[in-house]
């Protein structure tokens, strides 16, 4: 299966879109958002979205990796800290950095991904050549 995405068409994206839910991060990683549009378009499954008064807690890169495979993933609620800062998705730097160096820390989440998804961590590595 060909599934294509570049940073380009991400940040068109950001910049031309608006969304349900705010963000609260300034940066995304793009080979992890990368990874998880792989996988939704393919019919991997992830735990919810942590949402606090339509800000995201937890999920910045499932949310916008749903949203582009146009494949919906459920939102839990979840609590707003003081801290916690709006940021515009049209202002979000996306990052062409991997954040999960390390090759176990890709490995810990396929795990977990093909767990949710019911299926070996075989199969799903199967699925995503």
């Amino acid at each position: 299966m060909n599934i294509d995405l570049t940073v380009q068409e991400v940040k068109d994206f950001l910049v031309s879109n608006t969304f349900e839910y705010k963000a609260t991060q300034t940066k995304l990683s793009f080979p992890i958002l990368f990874r998880i549009y792989k996988k939704l378009k393919i019919g991997v499954k992830f735990s919810e979205i942590k949402i606090g008064e339509k800000l995201i807690i937890d999920g910045h890169h499932r949310y916008l990796a749903s949203i582009l495979a146009k494949v919906e993933i459920a939102t839990l609620p979840s609590h707003r800290v003081t801290a916690t800062k709006l940021i515009e998705w049209c202002d979000i730097e996306i990052d062409s950095e991997d954040w999960d160096r390390e090759e176990k820390e890709i490995k810990r989440f396929n795990e977990i991904d093909a767990k949710n998804s019911n299926l070996s961590l075989e199969e799903l590595i199967q699925l995503l050549k």
